[in-house]
């Protein structure tokens, strides 16, 4: 079992639906994309760059924005990876930043964070959230092994 296997909590947050109803045109379908970020601490990378990404599509002809939308974000070897149906070197630009950006940021509270290995899988966490997280995972192991 991985680490993310065994993180409490998958769901759609509040806040990541709401993020889909704020961001029509890269969301059209509600019930077409996935989300396994399994905190809200990259809330903000993923609102930001779905903002730039949107005002984008604003400047695009209607038939080029039809075909781009959000298929998956997820956390990837300990950062972020938002996955879309079609993208265009400016968007390719914004999806690297937030990659880039969620490497420092901790997943979990959204404060400074950097990368980190739990049990050979990798997450980006804060130094609060990254001994908690190993015990956590550590006390399950050995319960399974009982």
């Amino acid at each position: 079992m991985s680490y993310t296997d065994k993180i409490h909590g998958l769901k759609m947050t509040d806040k990541f639906q709401a993020l889909a109803k704020q961001y029509p045109r890269l969301f059209p379908d509600p019930e077409a994309w996935t989300i396994e970020c399994h905190h809200e601490g990259w809330y903000k990378v993923i609102d930001d760059a779905m903002d730039l990404i949107d005002g984008e599509l604003q400047c695009m002809p209607e038939e080029l924005v039809a075909g781009i939308q959000v298929h998956q974000i997820k956390s990837k070897f300990g950062s972020l990876r938002i996955y879309l149906s079609q993208t265009t070197p400016y968007i390719r630009g914004c999806l690297s930043m937030a990659e880039r950006c969620s490497s420092h940021i901790c997943e979990i509270c959204g404060n400074e964070g950097s990368l980190r290995s739990i049990q050979s899988w990798m997450a980006t966490l804060c130094y609060v959230h990254y001994p908690i997280e190993l015990a956590r995972v550590d006390k399950e192991a050995i319960n399974q092994t009982k």
